[in-house]
């Protein structure tokens, strides 16, 4: 563990308020819900990825996108890729998202782009932009985006269609049922 310098007292219920500065680093924002775990030397304290928990369920949902709509798909929590399948799935396993996809999770919305509809398609990771044809639905809890759903193609006329997109956003509601 870092040392901070920064101490704060134990109130008469039991709690600590965590510095804004630290807030902010860790991205933990009013009503995130934290782990909570103790060790020889103290508590730790960390920001709970509901969706990093789902592993096979998550991987899973991303196979059977892939298999019914013949697009990449991709999963994601507020940092992180947990779930990939496709020709390009190990290219974003694991890797954190760019601030455009984070975004989107913030907006709590859903974005499609289309190479033949001149829209513009957001790069996953980093800056680069791999793909013509997006959807993005949010995984949505308590009001809340926890998370993305991507289905993506890398073909400009490999369009996602209508039922595509239903599928995807089915599937949306499913992980977030699960994660609850």
């Amino acid at each position: 563990m870092r040392e901070t310098g920064i101490i704060r007292r134990v109130d008469m219920l039991g709690r600590v308020v965590i510095p804004k500065e630290m807030r902010t680093i860790l991205k933990i924002d009013f009503g995130d819900p934290l782990e909570i775990f103790a060790d020889k030397d103290g508590i730790i304290l960390k920001k709970h990825y509901p969706l990093a928990h789902l592993g096979s369920a998550s991987k899973g949902a991303c196979e059977t996108l892939f298999k019914f709509t013949g697009h990449e798909s991709a999963i994601c929590d507020e940092n992180v890729f947990v779930a990939t399948a496709g020709k390009n799935a190990e290219k974003y396993s694991g890797k954190e998202i760019s601030g455009s996809v984070s975004d989107l999770i913030k907006e709590n919305k859903k974005y499609l782009t289309t190479f033949s509809g001149g829209g513009e398609t957001l790069p996953l990771s980093g800056e680069e932009k791999d793909f013509f044809n997006q959807f993005f639905a949010p995984i949505t809890v308590d009001g809340k985006a926890i998370g993305m759903i991507a289905l993506l193609s890398d073909k400009p006329d490999r369009q996602i269609s209508e039922q595509d997109a239903e599928l995807c956003m089915l599937v949306s509601e499913l992980i977030a049922s699960a994660a609850q």
